[in-house]
């Protein structure tokens, strides 16, 4: 249950679709979805789940890859209140039944492209896919319409460099404060679109959907990188801001060549290690914002 401590709001999925319900919130795989059939594909997959016995707390582990059915779980398991566990997908079965042990899960999902790996974790809990999931009945239910910036919303873990994963604990204040402190720095245009080519297993492609929320802004989300998609995107889609690392920006300049950006792309969000002084170097003289 939610506490009264100051820092409830409105659910931001359910405040955004009443602000903007005809605004587009995603792209991806040839689709759009504006806030309004979001907030609708989320509410029947979060009372698929309420049928299930999800219950708020439980932890969810999806091991999928980007894509709509990946977006719709993230908004399901979490606007139950429920805890998102993303996955790696190069885990190794070994290290994914690891992680699904250490983070107390008590439901995991896949995708097509991951159910016969999925079959080697050796874990006492069996895995569902997103065609079963789609098949349970919807529980009669109100869905809860504000949240508490206090309560845990996903457990992302570590890569491990130096020892076991760790699992970081983010609440929604968390992602409420890193979408503030985002948006202090780069600003905020009415017609903002942030290509997601990064996996939204890691907290630079999430952060792109807490952000679309929060800003009420579309997110494109692009199944895997692809430097010739990423830059068509910009050019035909009205990408205004892309997160890149050192290698993704490097690939999308060579592809774009003699080219240049269009004049509404404004930014390129560069993370993820040191920035080489000769890339830098290289975007200043052809004008791309880094």
């Amino acid at each position: 249950m939610l506490q009264s401590n100051g820092l409830e709001m409105p659910h931001w999925l359910a405040q955004r679709a009443f602000l903007t319900p005809e605004r587009i919130a995603l792209i991806c795989d040839g689709e759009e979805w504006t806030f309004r059939r979001l907030e609708e594909e989320v509410g029947r997959m979060a009372r698929r789940l309420a049928g299930w016995g999800l219950k708020s707390g439980d932890r969810v582990a999806l091991w999928m890859g980007n894509g709509l059915h990946m977006v719709t779980l993230i908004h399901a398991v979490t606007r139950l209140g429920a805890v998102v566990v993303p996955l790696n997908t190069r885990l190794s079965p070994k290290e994914v039944a690891w992680q699904v042990e250490d983070a107390g899960v008590r439901m995991w999902v896949v995708d097509a492209d991951h159910e016969s790996q999925a079959m080697a974790v050796e874990v006492s809990l069996e895995p569902l896919t997103w065609n079963e999931l789609t098949r349970l009945p919807e529980a009669e239910m109100e869905l809860p319409s504000r949240l508490s910036l206090n309560d845990l919303h996903t457990i992302m873990y570590t890569s491990g460099t130096t020892g076991l994963p760790k699992g970081v604990m983010l609440t929604w204040g968390n992602h409420w404060w890193s979408a503030t402190g985002s948006v202090l720095n780069l600003g905020l245009d009415a017609e903002d679109r942030w290509l997601a080519a990064v996996p939204l297993f890691h907290m630079s492609g999430l952060s792109i959907l807490m952000r679309s929320l929060i800003y009420g802004m579309t997110a494109v989300i692009h199944s895997a990188f692809d430097p010739a998609e990423a830059n068509r995107s910009i050019r035909e889609e009205g990408v205004t801001i892309v997160s890149v690392v050192g290698t993704m920006l490097t690939r999308m300049l060579e592809e774009l060549g003699e080219g240049i950006y269009p004049n509404h792309f404004r930014c390129m969000l560069l993370g993820g290690g040191p920035a080489p002084k000769p890339l830098l170097e290289q975007c200043k003289d052809k004008g791309v914002p880094v």
